[in-house]
């Protein structure tokens, strides 16, 4: 007699393998929000209520910066991804894990081989996911560990947070960006420029509280606040969509950057400015670089962001200096 065939049927193989595919793509599902939670709200919630405010600036200053740092590799290797939109090299979630975790333990010895364990398997399900190649994730793992390493033994006596208030409102100034392309850039300067005025009126008139909390230890000036709107809406006027958008991503986003790891991490000072660091440059760099290539691509980005960068650390008024240099430098390429 003929063997009986015990072969599974076919429709039931597949529905097998569909059922176990489906199991693990839920299982990494719930590792990478698990991972995200943990990195972006957990961790810095726990050091909030344990009142280590200067760890906690200095940890959202690490992710902020890591992030960004993350954005400008990927616009500047441009790797696409497996699946989904935009470049995949390095990964953003892998970089951000690490640093997170291991900048999180430097003070807490006893839990950082949980946390990395935590962080390769949120790392692991980028890839589980199909997001990303084994080697964009290896690479936001290391570069992730180099700079928890760097923060990590970067020395930060307290938070500034007057100036993290200050920049925060200065890094708003890109929402001029999609207003301008609206309304036109003309409309969106005429708008701004009575601020510049009440500005200068706020911090002038002593019944204004307010200002003070955006205003350094010792200023006497109050132009600066005023100075500042008003580059902006002489960036809309004078130049057209593109280079204005370009003008403002690097002063608000760039430069505000600068001056908050500047602030913080001041350990080298450049020799022809004692009152900038090379840190603050290199921040300032790599924020702006990813915003600046959304409108003007990578080689053209990378010029206007290193000419950017160095007129930030010169010894001049960099909220006019900036979009003055940067806006007629990318005319003379365009006009070329």
């Amino acid at each position: 007699m003929p063997k009986e065939n015990k072969r599974v049927p076919t429709a039931l193989n597949d529905n097998l393998i569909n059922y176990v595919y489906r199991l693990f793509a839920g299982m990494w599902d719930i590792v990478n929000y698990m991972g995200s939670a943990l990195w972006w709200a957990i961790l810095p919630a726990y050091l909030l209520l344990k009142g280590k405010n200067d760890e906690f600036g200095k940890y959202v200053m690490a992710l902020a910066f890591s992030g960004m740092f993350a954005m400008a590799l990927k616009y500047l290797f441009l790797v696409p991804r497996v699946m989904g939109i935009g470049p995949a090299f390095p990964s953003f979630h892998a970089q951000t894990a690490f640093i997170a975790a291991l900048l999180f333990t430097s003070k807490r010895p006893r839990i950082r081989l949980p946390l990395i364990i935590v962080a390769i398997f949120a790392s692991a399900a980028r890839i589980g996911l199909g997001y990303h190649t084994p080697l964009d994730v290896v690479g936001g793992m290391f570069i992730g560990t180099v700079l928890a390493f760097l923060f990590a033994n970067m020395s930060i006596k307290h938070v500034d947070w007057i100036e993290l208030r200050r920049q925060a409102v200065h890094f708003l100034g890109i929402i001029l960006i999609p207003l301008s392309y609206y309304a036109g850039n003309i409309v969106t300067a005429a708008m701004i420029i009575p601020v510049a005025g009440f500005v200068l009126w706020s911090q002038q008139s002593k019944g204004m509280k307010w200002t003070q909390m955006f205003q350094r230890k010792g200023e006497k000036s109050y132009r600066a606040g005023a100075l500042f709107v008003l580059s902006l809406a002489a960036a809309l006027i004078v130049f057209p969509w593109e280079i204005s958008s370009v003008c403002i991503v690097i002063l608000c986003a760039g430069d505000s950057f600068a001056a908050v790891i500047g602030k913080h991490f001041h350990s080298h000072q450049w020799w022809f400015n004692k009152s900038k660091s090379i840190e603050g440059s290199i921040a300032f760099a790599v924020v702006a670089y990813p915003l600046a290539f959304i409108f003007i691509g990578r080689e053209l980005a990378v010029l206007a962001v290193l000419l950017a960068a160095l007129v930030e650390a010169l010894p001049l008024n960099d909220n006019i200096s900036i979009p003055v240099i940067v806006g007629a430098f990318l005319t003379l390429v365009r006009l070329g």
